[in-house]
Order: C-alpha cells, then structure tokens, then sequence
C-alpha cells in the first residue's frame, strides 16, 4: 500500500496524509484544497471536491514585514526558577490597522520552552515583543517559526518551520562555570559509644555558595585513623544556592573505638563538584570534621 507520505491501517481502511509544495512565485492570498483524486489498487479514481479544507495563507512578506529579532534575558538564568520569562522583540513595519498577534513556534517538540501571549506589548521604542516562558533546566530553547499578522489579516512569516528567512533566535542557558563552595562546617554529635556507631544518625550542617547552578548532590565519607574509608553517604539533596544545607547520616556500621574524620563533595546541577577532607579535597572550613568513638 502507498498512501502518500503517511498510511495508517491496511488497504480497506487506512488514514493519509500528503504533501503540497507551495511552488515559488505563488501569490500571496488565501489557498485551500479544491478537489482530491484518489485511486484503488485497481487503479479505479475517484475525485471529490467541495471539501471545506483549511485554509493555507500564503505571504510574500512584501507589505508587513519585520526584522531586528532579539531574544531578553538571553543567556538566561533558569537554573532554579521553575519558569523565566524572556521577551522576543522585533520591529514590524506595514502593519495595517495594526499587529494583533505574534506567534512564536519553538523548533523542537521538547517541552523546553512556551509562548505565554499572543499579544504583542509596544515597547517605547516602537518595537513589539511578546513572552517566552523558559522552563527550568532548560539548556537551549530554539526560535523556529515566527508569524506576525495585522489587524487586516495580512501575514509575515520567518523560520524554516515555515520555509522562510530564519529570524536566528536561540536562548540559551547561562554557563555553569564556578563549582560550589563551602563557608563552614560542622558536625554532630562529636562522641558516640561504640555500642551505638550502627543506629547513630549524625548531622552535617554546612553554609555553601553556589554561584551559578544549586547544589542538588552531596556525598559523604567517613574515614579511621589510617585514611582507609569506613562508611559514607550518597544522594541528592533539595536545590541549594546560597545559604544553610543540612544533610543527616547513618554509618550502618559498627566501629571500633578511636578519632574518625568526615569528608564531602559537593555537586551542582551542572555538574561540578567541591570536595572537602577528602583524599585531594580543600581543606575543610573551620578545621577538620571529627568524632570520636568510646569504648
């Protein structure tokens, strides 16, 4: 079976679609499908007219047209905002009784960013710009079709979602490029029996810096007095930028008396990582962490 460029279900039952190039040189104007011809395996054709198709708007952008496209904030910050707005702007000229909406496409099907308003806001300058909600982790979000049309139902169109000039829009994320970092830290509680190393659940209080992208990772180690590593944490944490982060820890452990020290690395969003009282680790702020067990 060979049902145009898609064919769902067999040859008694199928569903189709088909492909129209709109030829170069076409003029501008509102087109619709006039009449279909389709033809069996016999080669028996049938064709049916008065379809009450969808209408396809064909511009030449020669009366309205736009230019000067910009993307701001771009970089954008939405390494922690669940959405950030970023404004798409542009000068439009031979609007007729003026420009009643402005449709931004994005050029993949990720769910990575989104037109709040079709209605376009006129900036003191003149130009016009409506909303892009960037949602959060988004690394890049890529303008691929803009249409612009006028309260007299004129259109202009760019992006190669519409086979037009493309308007080269891309936002993108700001680098990730300063690993977090920790002011203090401290530790309880500081002695514990030995009895009790398995069941004890201790408290790592920490005040980290994270300049760019929140940590969202923390692993824990403890090590003996030889430096051999005797217990620890891994996993994820709420995201942190600046300020307290607390994280509780169990060893699942018996251990012998003696001093045992605590180390930890911390990991943002984007990847990088500060370790700390940990073998090749910065020192840890305010001194070594340390508990000791009893007999």
């Amino acid at each position: 079976m060979n049902c145009g460029t898609l064919g769902a279900g067999d040859d008694f039952l199928t569903a189709c679609g088909v492909e129209v190039t709109i030829p170069a040189g076409t003029a501008a104007g509102t087109w619709v499908v006039s009449a279909i011809t389709l033809v069996n395996n016999a080669g028996v054709s049938k064709t049916y007219g008065n379809l009450n198709a969808d209408p396809i708007v064909v511009t030449s952008d020669a009366g309205l047209s736009a230019s000067g496209f910009t993307a701001s904030p771009n970089p954008v910050n939405d390494w922690v905002n669940n959405i950030t707005p970023v404004q798409v702007t542009m000068s439009v000229t031979g609007a007729q009784q003026g420009v009643s909406a402005i449709y931004v496409d994005r050029a993949s099907n990720e769910d990575a960013c989104e037109q709040s308003s079709t209605t376009p806001t006129v900036n003191p300058d003149g130009t016009l710009s409506v909303t892009m909600n960037v949602f959060q982790g988004t690394p890049m979000c890529q303008v691929g079709g803009i249409a612009i049309v006028d309260g007299a139902g004129n259109v202009a169109l760019y992006g190669p979602e519409y086979n037009a000039p493309d308007p080269g829009l891309t936002i993108t994320r700001v680098p990730d490029t300063t690993a977090p970092t920790a002011t203090s830290a401290s530790l309880t509680p500081t002695s514990v029996p030995s009895s009790q190393t398995f069941d004890t659940s201790f408290t790592l209080t920490l005040q980290i810096i994270a300049p760019v992208a929140p940590v969202n990772q923390i692993s824990i180690a403890v090590y003996d007095s030889s430096g051999n590593e005797v217990g620890g944490q891994f996993g994820g944490v709420n995201d942190t930028l600046t300020g307290q982060l607390q994280q509780f820890f169990n060893l699942f452990a018996s251990l012998p008396p003696g001093t045992y020290t605590v180390g930890f690395t911390l990991t943002d969003e984007g990847g990088l990582s500060t370790s700390y009282g940990t073998p090749g680790g910065q020192p840890v702020p305010g001194g070594p962490l340390q508990f000791t067990v009893t007999p």
